[in-house]
């Protein structure tokens, strides 16, 4: 099965009762990859979530300063750290924000890096209830 059939699996695995889509990572993909090795899976989650964390706070440093070519290189960070992790969101929103940047002499806006910081709320709150309870 390939990588993008799996995701395609998270994406009905998190349907529950029509509530919630999915969790903001790939959970049933990682689960597959890793053999169900859920203190693999959450030691994976913690460095990602440091690493997007941390770039994070380099792109609105980036952007209170003007630094274009580091919000270029954070942003593409998070988006690669996020495709490992399967966090499409922020793969999304990372992608615009390269992209803008990168392309445009527009910075990242304040809108932007609000969905950037909610994104990665959200997978603070489900990576947190899954090293807690093993499951989503």
């Amino acid at each position: 099965m390939s990588f993008s059939e799996r995701r395609g699996r998270d994406d009905a695995a998190g349907l529950k009762n029509g509530s919630r889509p999915t969790v903001s990572f790939g959970l049933v993909t990682l689960l597959d990859l890793f053999e169900n090795d859920r203190g693999a899976i959450a030691g994976l989650l913690e460095a990602a979530l440091s690493s997007i964390s941390r770039d994070t706070a380099t792109i609105v440093g980036g952007v209170a300063s003007g630094d274009r070519p580091t919000i270029i290189e954070a942003a593409h960070r998070i988006k690669g750290t996020s495709g490992s992790i399967g966090a499409r969101r922020l793969i999304e929103i990372s992608s615009k924000i390269e992209a803008t940047v990168a392309r445009s002499a527009a910075m990242a806006d304040a809108a932007a890096l609000d969905e950037l910081h909610a994104a990665l709320a959200e997978l603070l709150t489900d990576v947190a209830a899954y090293t807690a309870h093993g499951e989503m």
